[in-house]
């Protein structure tokens, strides 16, 4: 607001619910403006909220600074992990090769003892001692091939319970391995989840932290303006210090209290001092429809002191009558002056909207004070006092 009209804010304080406050010029330069103390207060907020939102920015990089720590954490341990995973997947194909190469050697070994066996079988028992006397074979050598074959046969069958005992080994070492091999997929699927977590978190950090920095560049953009604001405006008021009263080709104001001509003609839809059905601060002004397009007029000769859009008012004209005395003029759909043109009564200084557009603003003051406009439009001073 101060940026688009630091002088018609030095003059008028408002927003789209509120009223507006225009002070007297020669108080205004003999007292500090109030439209500077206005920035220095919004200089003071903007520097508190940058100064919070500087403790937020610095938070926020220790917290994004800590889980960036943490996420450094999670990776280095899913590494470690895969390494360990690594070394066991080697310790797996290892012992998968030396269970195949027992489970090889206990099929061999079984099927030789079973050769054996099936030898010693065809053999069957001893001869009796007459009919070794009666055969011309060694009875020691028979003896001797008969005691071999039994002790091949039992070095055999140990050798198969020794190999059965190893292969029984490796197949409970190679279910130790699948469940270790589960428990690792596990802590990886785990460590992997809480990895993208904090990589969200990272995410999120880094952009709140990009959003209050950019707050801050905002924040000490508007502090900068501010501060260009409050010299303009106290340049202003220096320059304005000098001015002269307007001079009133048809003398003071106050002497035409109840014999003003009205800006337009129409019918009055609100009234000085109501209250709007929405509640808010009772009306300090009225508000006047007019049945048709047409001028809006000056009441009494001055000076424009502002002629511009503001928020609230639409097109608006402040002027100057001297004697700290003011009329606004608000929702006009033109403007046929600017600020620092002097007028005389009746000059054509706006237009007037449709008549089912926003009806016209219109204002009195006297020193800052709003004063009732049907006291000093003519015709309708009885008027003003019976809604009083």
């Amino acid at each position: 607001m101060i940026a688009l009209a630091p002088l018609f804010v030095w003059w008028v304080t408002a927003a789209a619910a509120a009223p507006i406050e225009v002070r007297d010029l020669d108080r205004a330069v003999q007292s500090p403006p109030g439209g500077v103390e206005s920035i220095d207060s919004e200089i003071d907020q903007t520097r508190a909220a940058r100064d919070e939102n500087q403790a937020q920015v610095r938070t926020v990089a220790s917290r994004l600074h800590a889980v960036e720590g943490e996420l450094n954490e999670r990776r280095a341990q899913v590494a470690d992990l895969d390494q360990a995973t690594g070394a066991l997947a080697t310790e797996v194909t290892l012992l998968h090769e030396r269970l195949a190469t027992t489970t090889g050697a206990l099929g061999q070994e079984r099927q030789l003892l079973a050769a054996r066996l099936r030898q010693l079988h065809e053999q069957g028992d001893p001869p009796p001692a007459v009919a070794l006397l009666t055969t011309r074979v060694d009875p020691w050598a028979l003896l001797l091939d008969r005691r071999y074959q039994e002790a091949v046969a039992a070095a055999s069958g140990e050798r198969l319970d020794r190999l059965t005992t190893q292969a029984g080994q490796l197949e409970a070492m190679r279910q130790e391995f699948a469940a270790r091999q589960l428990r690792l997929d596990e802590e990886r699927h785990a460590l992997t989840r809480a990895r993208a977590e904090l990589a969200e978190k990272v995410a999120e950090q880094t952009a709140l932290l990009a959003e209050s920095q950019r707050q801050d560049q905002t924040l000490a953009a508007r502090i900068a303006a501010l501060e260009g604001d409050r010299q303009r405006l106290t340049a202003m008021v220096d320059q304005l210090a000098t001015r002269p009263t307007p001079a009133a080709r048809h003398g003071e104001i106050a002497t035409a209290q109840g014999h003003l001509p009205w800006p337009v003609r129409g019918d009055v839809t609100a009234f000085f001092g109501t209250v709007a059905k929405g509640g808010g601060p009772p009306a300090t002004g009225i508000r006047i429809q007019p049945a048709a397009r047409g001028e809006v007029r000056a009441v009494w000769d001055g000076e424009v002191l502002f002629a511009d859009w503001f928020e609230g008012y639409g097109l608006l004209l402040i002027v100057d009558h001297g004697s700290g005395y003011y009329s606004l003029y608000g929702h006009t759909s033109g403007l046929r002056v600017a600020a620092g043109d002097p007028i005389h009564q009746g000059d054509a200084i706006a237009d007037t909207a449709d008549p089912d557009a926003e009806p016209l603003y219109f204002e009195i003051r006297q020193d800052g004070q709003p004063l009732d406009p049907l006291r000093w439009l003519e015709g309708l001073a009885a008027v003003a006092t019976t809604t009083d």
